[in-house]
């Protein structure tokens, strides 16, 4: 059984490149999504790490196998279930933990950090972007493409 962990957590690991996301522009829209690929990756991997936790004498490498498969486990889920879609009424995002949507005319403030885009709307509102593996053309795209959105909103008009 332990050749097989071993086994199911190298396969997960090749899979594992991290690739910027892919970026699909559409009219007035934007999409961007991640591969499925290192997704997958890292759940085959969590998978191999759990059954190796599950055989091993000692209980503090158990706890730590079992914590890093957990890890990886999450990380995956959040990077086959993101979905950004930046369209002519509003922004949203789809994570491990569900939909954030914020409409356009709500919208605030933009905070544009080195590794982040914060959307902020009324009240607690708001939509986190990490961009830490984005590319610098995708960086300024998705930059470019929420100023003109909010800038539209603001002005009453848009595209439509």
């Amino acid at each position: 059984m332990g050749f097989s962990a071993a086994l199911a957590t190298a396969a997960g690991l090749l899979l594992l490149r991290f690739p910027a996301p892919h970026l699909t522009l559409e009219n007035t829209s934007l999409v961007i999504r991640y591969a499925a690929a290192p997704g997958w990756g890292l759940l085959v991997s969590a998978v191999g790490l759990g059954l190796a936790a599950a055989f091993l004498p000692r209980p503090w490498i158990r706890a730590c196998l079992a914590f890093t498969a957990f890890a990886l486990l999450a990380l995956g889920a959040q990077k086959i279930a993101f979905r950004l879609d930046v369209g002519a009424e509003s922004l949203s995002l789809r994570g491990l933990f569900g939909r954030t949507t914020l409409r356009w005319a709500e919208v605030s403030r933009v905070d544009s950090g080195l590794s982040a885009v914060v959307v902020r709307g009324q009240g607690d509102a708001q939509v986190r972007v990490e961009t830490g593996s984005f590319t610098e053309d995708q960086r300024a795209t998705l930059d470019r493409t929420i100023a003109r959105h909010v800038r539209e909103s603001r002005e009453g008009g848009g595209l439509r």
